[in-house]
Parts: C-alpha cells; structure tokens; sequence
C-alpha cells in the first residue's frame, strides 16, 4: 500500500504538545513544505499547536518568509530547541518576548543527540559546552525566564566534570529527501547534504513517534538504486510530493549540481571573495586543511592563492601562521578562535610583537 498522502493528511497526524525533530542546514534539506503546511493549519484550524521543535543547524533566511520562520507564532509552538539561531528572526522574537521557552545547545551535540535517542540511550556525554553559558552552574542554554527544566546537567566521571545532554522522546521527524519509492525507501541525489535525517527518523521511530517525509518525485517500487538509498523505508510513515517552489536544493538555486557531486567546476572559475572577516577565516583554514590532510603541495598552493591573492608566499604564510591566531576584533574588524598555543602566548612580549607585525601587514595587502 502506497504511503503517499496530501499536505493536509500529513500535518493532521502531528498531535498537539508533540516534540518535532526538524531536518535541514540553513536552506538545505528542509522540508518546506511542512513548514508551510503546519502554518496554515495552524492559522485556520488553531492545531497543530504547543509544539516542542528540535533542530541542529539554523534552518531560514534571516527573514519571516522561508524555513523555521514560517511556524514562528505564539501558541504554535511552546518550546524551541536549537544549535544555530542567527537566521530565525520570528523565532527569537518569540523567545526575547518571553512567549515561548528556548535552549541555545551547541549544534553538533544538538544532532549527536538525534543519534542517542534513537539508541535508547541517556543522553550525549562531553565536555563540549563546560564553563560556558550551556553550563548549567551558569545558564544551562536556557535563553528567557520562561525556560525552567534543565536539559543539561553536570555530572562527575573518574574525577572529571562531563556535560550530560539528557534524552527525550521525538514524537514526530519531518525530514526531507528528494525520490523515494511507493514503500517509503528514499535517495538523496540532488540534495547538497545528507545531514541529520536519518538520525532524526530514528529517533521518532524508535520513541513510538512518527516519520513524514517530503519529497521532489515518487517512483515506482524496485526502480531505485539500494545503494543510493539514504532513509529505509521502515522508518518512513507519511510521504508528501512538494510543490516546486518549496523543494528548492538551497536559497540560492533550484538546483547546483555541482553542490550534490553531479558534476566539479574548475577552480579559476570561482570568483575571488572579498576582503572581509569570512575570507581571513577561509585563508586560515586553507592552512589547516594542507597541514593536516596531507594534500600535495601543488594543491595547497592552488587554494592559498586562490583566496589570498597576495604576494606572500606559502612558506611565508607557514612561518607567520601565529598571525592568524592572534588576531581580535578591535584590530582588524574580525574575529578567529585562538588555539591553545595562542592563548598560552597571548601575555608574552614576543605574542604582543607578532600581533603588531600581522596588522601591520594585513593593513598593507592589497584588498579583494
């Protein structure tokens, strides 16, 4: 029996008060079709409503139209549990307002706990999060007064404080892929990431929950490559056919297929980025991933020079890295992390004289 159903079918199923897992990175691989879906029940009918939702990445724009920003509404949701917030807007007013409760939890614990809850087990121990505001000794990612249960707690191993990220049931999973056959088995071929999703539909599976699934084209049974199959048929109980305009690859293009493996484009023919602080934090990347992946140095050099255009030389970039390192935010208009050896160094003389000679060439190269 085909388990293709209609929008409105769908959103039916999701009772009041459940707890939603949310597949998606930005524009990529969410579901909006049950974004919007959900949104308008919710304004015709008042249901589904008082929604837990759960998601890893921030899943919108940065305006009110697309992604999570379309179920941003009072009573439509009482409890939001998210990794990245920067590009929700509805979503953080309803949190500022103090109108619904939210955790900001880091974002790769955020989708290893997708994975424990599908194991049926307590919850993702790390020391991510420790003596920062997750912590529950301070704020436990709590972000209103309205946000009273601790999700995090700290607990003590062989004499070593740890971060507990407690489990709880995923009543619903709405993931998104793009062919799957009347059975439910489902491939990815055009999507740009894999992402969460079958972690997502695991979890509520395996809570008792739900799987709903949407995608570009329903095939026939035994048409689909096994070998391209990302989510089983076995976890999926709902399938929706999406309208186009809601089953976009990413919020730049219908569809890349450079962004899915389909097809490479030469490197020269990226244009080069701007000077700012998203390409300093490239450049120094770049370095890391010569360093420590162990690409050919011909390879190495291609990318420095694509993003650095300067007249530095690799070996130059090398000996002064520390520069990278030690930079802030009043020197330059940006930020980096600094590793431990940086922050080691940060008070000596010799960081100090570093620092100054890194401004003082960043301030002489050429911009673009």
């Amino acid at each position: 029996m085909s388990k293709v159903i209609s929008l409105e079918q769908a959103v039916s199923m999701i009772p009041d008060g459940a707890t939603v897992g949310i597949g998606g990175f930005i524009g990529c691989g969410h579901p909006q079709e049950f974004s919007v879906g959900i949104e308008e029940s919710f304004l015709k009918r008042g249901h589904p409503r008082d929604l837990t939702i759960m998601f890893s990445a921030g899943i919108g724009d940065g305006t009110d139209k697309l992604g999570l920003n379309k179920i941003g509404h009072e009573g439509l949701l009482k409890r939001i549990i998210g990794g990245h917030w920067g590009l929700i807007p509805k979503l953080q007013r309803l949190v500022f307002e103090n109108k619904v409760e939210g955790y900001n939890l880091p974002l790769g614990t955020i989708s290893l706990m997708f994975r424990e809850i599908a194991g049926h087990r307590p919850g993702v121990i790390t020391k991510i999060g420790l003596k920062t505001f997750v912590d529950p000794r301070l704020e436990g990612g709590k972000m209103n007064e309205r946000t009273k249960e601790d999700l995090v707690e700290l607990i003590e191993m062989d004499g070593e404080e740890w971060l507990r990220y407690k489990s709880f049931p995923v009543n619903v999973a709405l993931i998104r892929a793009t062919y799957c056959d009347e059975d439910g088995n489902a491939t990815m071929d055009k999507e740009a990431a894999t992402l969460d999703s079958l972690a997502i539909a695991q979890a509520a599976k395996n809570s008792g929950g739900i799987v709903l699934l949407q995608v570009e084209k329903v095939v026939q049974n035994g048409t689909l490559d096994a070998r391209k199959v990302k989510i089983p048929g076995i976890y999926v109980d709902g399938i929706v056919v999406s309208r186009p305009e809601n089953h976009w690859q990413t919020y730049e293009a219908h569809y890349n297929p450079a962004l899915c493996g389909e097809v490479k484009v030469p490197v020269d023919s990226i244009p080069p980025m701007k000077l700012n602080e998203r390409k300093i934090i490239c450049r120094r990347a770049a370095m890391e991933l010569g360093r420590h992946l162990g690409r050919a140095r011909t390879r190495r050099r291609s990318w420095i020079s694509r993003i650095s255009s300067t007249s530095m030389t690799e070996e130059d970039w090398t000996r002064h890295s520390w520069g990278w390192r030690n930079v802030t935010a009043s020197a330059t208009s940006t930020f980096l992390v600094s590793d431990r050896r940086s922050q080691a160094a940060a008070d000596s003389s010799t960081s100090r004289r570093r620092h100054r000679w890194w401004c003082t060439a960043e301030r002489s190269r050429p911009a673009g």
